[in-house]
């Protein structure tokens, strides 16, 4: 009687599961052809093309702007085809990339509406010098490792009005002192330029007037280059959002650095050599700057008095820097902070290190920071704390309430010392979390037992060589956790053989049987997480439903 009550729950729980996501899948359709429906059309290249190795294709959007795509990468080309075959077409993105086409001249795209054009990895050792010899309806060109020279006349770029984004990584500067000269975009009129890419160009100083003519500039790459300083160039881009320095050698940065740029929000200067910022290294950017990435410079200490005067600052990272005491107070000011980053950094331990943070504070990693047990005190007043990953360190055990304490939904333990775990650990747990335990040197999983039911969303338990017994064979088949793995293996205590088993799986389960009273299944917290995907798909619904009611009314307004 037992066994058929449980066979209808496990029916009744496996109509409700794929209902859900057949539910779910229906809306993530809908919604998919509402707003991205997409037409893909395949037309055949005209004979001069096919023989060259192009493709064609066309994408047609829902709103009807049509992509018509001409690929000719690769095709082992020692000229620019002639495109004027395709006259029918209004061709929208052209592909010239790795091929051996060594010049560029201006009959090449006359008439054609490229919006997008890459002409990357060419030997192109000349172009025509005259205006207008790429197409001038070109939004994106891409024009990596083509040989251009930086600091000769680019006047081959003069007139594309509608250029929004210009790659020129990997090209090459001709002068001594590896500059980028001044003033070589000021006449070219790039009025329209949002994003200019220099990455791996070898570039050693930069000039001050270098990116004159280039006002309208939101993002500047400058990755992989030779710089020693911030370019008091940069200070001419009033438009500027977003400079990405990634890979040079950096030391200093000095005050008023970005004098002038009051709309950056994103500055990556990951991979440098800084030991020393300034206290108004960021002056003029107090209301605009929201992230900094620091990981892998010189610093000893947090520059807490350049950073307490960004009343935005939202995400910062400190990584594998020499810090190794945070001092009290360092972030107090720092009131947005929501994900910081402090890996591989050997870190001094207490109770305030992060005075500041209580009511910001999101996600920590503190990954090979020397940990030897989970830092609670330093971490029991950041009441907004929802995800930790303190994965790479040293930590051998857990204490009694660890990690309810915290009242987190994530935390990534993986890759220490842990050999077991207590029951106690996960007393006064609030609320659903996942937990990975990913290469430790644990054995058994029984704390699992003595949790409350459905209290973990997952465990990752792979890369530990845990123990197939009655214990595991109970957190298995009583549903007291949505998954385990998901890759864990277990194997029999005395089995000859040292067969691993995976976790969760059926042969696991029969082997389990023979040696262990099957355990009937009591909880079900896969439907149970489905009820609230449930209610959240239905909310998701009611919001879609009246955003696009919105949407219809205002425009029946404005016809």
């Amino acid at each position: 009687m037992a066994d058929n009550q449980h066979e209808r729950s496990s029916a009744t729980n496996k109509e409700i599961r794929e209902f859900v996501v057949f539910t779910m899948d229906v809306f993530e359709v809908l919604t998919f052809f509402v707003f991205f429906c997409v037409v893909l059309s395949e037309f055949q290249c005209p004979k001069q093309l096919q023989t060259t190795g192009c493709t064609c294709k066309q994408l047609i959007w829902w709103n009807n702007e049509n992509k018509t795509i001409v690929n000719c990468s690769m095709a082992n080309l020692q000229t620019v085809p002639d495109f004027k075959v395709l006259n029918t077409y209004e061709i929208s993105h052209l592909i010239l990339s790795h091929n051996n086409i060594s010049e560029i001249t201006s009959g090449d795209f006359t008439d054609l509406m490229i919006k997008e054009m890459d002409i990357s990895a060419n030997p192109i050792v000349s172009f025509e010098t005259v205006s207008s010899i790429l197409p001038r309806h070109l939004n994106t060109l891409i024009a990596k490792k083509s040989k251009i020279s930086l600091d000769a006349d680019l006047a081959f770029f003069r007139g594309l009005e509608n250029l929004t984004e210009l790659i020129l990584d990997s090209n090459v500067l001709e002068n001594n002192n590896q500059t980028l000269p001044g003033n070589i975009f000021k006449d070219l009129n790039l009025k329209s330029l949002r994003k200019l890419s220099l990455q791996s160009c070898e570039i050693g100083g930069i000039h001050s007037k270098a990116f004159t003519g280039l006002r309208q500039l939101e993002e500047l790459d400058l990755s992989y280059n030779y710089l020693e300083e911030v370019p008091e160039a940069i200070q001419s881009l009033y438009h500027l959002k977003k400079l990405i320095l990634l890979g040079n050698n950096v030391m200093h940065l000095k005050d008023n650095t970005f004098h002038g740029l009051q709309y950056l929000h994103d500055l990556n200067l990951n991979v440098n050599e800084i030991s020393k910022i300034d206290v108004h290294a960021f002056s003029g950017l107090e209301h605009s700057l929201k992230d900094i990435r620091l990981h892998y410079n010189n610093l000893n200490t947090i520059p807490y008095e350049a950073l307490r005067k960004l009343k935005n600052l939202s995400f910062l990272v400190l990584s594998r820097n020499n810090i190794t005491l945070i001092p009290k107070d360092a972030f107090v000011g720092v009131t947005n902070l929501r994900i910081l980053e402090l890996d591989s950094n050997t870190l001094t331990y207490y109770d305030e290190m992060f005075n500041g943070l209580e009511n910001s504070l999101e996600t920590l990693t503190l990954r090979e920071t020397g940990l030897r047990v989970l830092p609670v005190r330093s971490l029991l007043f950041l009441k907004r704390l929802t995800d930790l990953d303190v994965s790479h360190n040293r930590i051998i055990s857990l204490s009694y309430g660890d990690i309810g304490k915290l009242k987190l939904k994530t935390v990534d333990i993986s890759h220490n010392h842990l050999t077991i775990i207590q029951p106690d650990t996960f007393i006064g747990i609030s609320r659903t979390i996942g937990l990975d335990l990913d290469n430790n040197k644990l054995t058994n999983l029984s704390f699992v037992l003595h949790v409350t039911p459905c209290a973990f969303s997952y465990i990752d338990v792979s890369g530990n060589d845990v123990i197939c017994d009655c214990d595991t064979e109970k957190i298995i088949n009583s549903g007291i956790v949505l998954g385990v793995g998901p890759t864990g293996n277990c194997k029999i205590e005395d089995d000859p053989s040292n067969h691993k088993y995976k976790l969760g799986t059926t042969a696991l389960s029969r082997e389990l049987e023979d040696r262990c009273n099957r355990t009937e299944r009591v909880f079900d917290c896969q439907t149970m997480e489905l009820q609230a995907s449930t209610a959240s798909l239905i909310t998701k619904s009611l919001n879609f439903v009246f955003t696009c009611t919105l949407l219809c009314y205002f425009v029946s307004m404005y016809r």
